[in-house]
Order: C-alpha cells, then structure tokens, then sequence
C-alpha cells in the first residue's frame, strides 16, 4: 500500500519486468497527466533494446491515484480499478498495451506526444473518457471493449495520428 501527496510511485523500475503483484495506490493531489511529474503506481521506461514488461498486476488506484506510466513497455494482463480520478494507462510512446482489464476508474488510456502504440484486445469500462490521444501521438487500437457512462469512448485531437479498427 502507497499514500502520496504529491509525486509518487508505489513502484518505480525501469528496463525491467514488474509482474504479479497487488499494488493499492492512494494519492491526494491532481497533476496533469501529460506533466512529467505526473505520479503513478507502477513507472517504467524501456528502451529500444530494452524493453519493459508489466505484466499480470493488480493494480487498486485511490482519489487521483494512477495505474500504470510507460513507455518502450509491453503492458499485458493488468487488472487496474477502483474509484479514481486519475487515470489507469498513461503511455508516453512505444507501448504494447493487451489483454488489460480497467475498471471503475475515471479514465482509461491516456498518451500525449506518443508515438508507436498498439491497443488490443483491452477491457476499458469508465465514468469518462476511454482512451484519449492528442499530440503528436500515434495509436492502433484493435479489438477493444470500451464503454463509458458519460464521455468518450476514444477522444483524437491535435495531429494525431491514428488507426480504429473493431472497437
């Protein structure tokens, strides 16, 4: 179990693999998530030659905790939940985002000045936005559930580039 008050992660490993844990998060300040003092419960930044893997976590998220933060990462089999404001999946590019499970959270997916991302065969159900894309970003999304009780399903904006297919 991690509070934090302002910038925090419950973990926080880079080029490594971060699998099978249960992780409850609680933070208490709102920050934009495209800031890089955005906090999180699982950080991790890959490489080209070396990339993370998150794997097979639960992930309970409190007030504006939020899930996972990547990128050069391949995030598969998460459950990430709870009542939060924040968000479950910020990627900032070159993430493989599959067979996550994210639930009762505010919002699902979020990458800003993310290039290469593929998104499938992922569970999103929200209170408002499902996946949000805007900068820059570049997303393949293919295979997804997403539901949302008053917002977006998938939000594109500002050249981005994008391709939807069965979602």
């Amino acid at each position: 179990r991690c509070d934090y008050f302002y910038d925090g992660y419950a973990v926080y490993a880079n080029n490594s693999t971060i699998k099978e844990n249960y992780i409850e998060a609680t933070s208490y300040n709102y920050s934009d998530p495209g800031s890089s003092s955005y906090s999180s419960s699982i950080k991790s930044n890959g490489s080209i030659s070396s990339r993370s893997t998150i794997d097979s976590n639960i992930v309970v998220v409190n007030n504006y905790a939020n899930g996972i933060r990547a990128s050069y990462a391949d995030i598969t089999n998460n459950t990430i939940k709870n009542y939060s404001n924040g968000w479950a999946l910020i990627t900032n590019g070159n993430c493989t985002i599959n067979n996550n499970i994210i639930k009762d959270i505010s919002n699902g997916v979020y990458a800003t000045s993310s290039p290469s991302n593929i998104l499938t065969n992922n569970r999103i159900s929200v209170s408002n936005t499902g996946v949000y894309i805007t900068t820059n970003s570049s997303v393949k999304a293919k295979y997804n559930l997403i539901k949302t009780q008053s917002g977006r399903g998938i939000h594109v904006e500002n050249q981005s580039g994008q391709e939807f297919t069965n979602n």
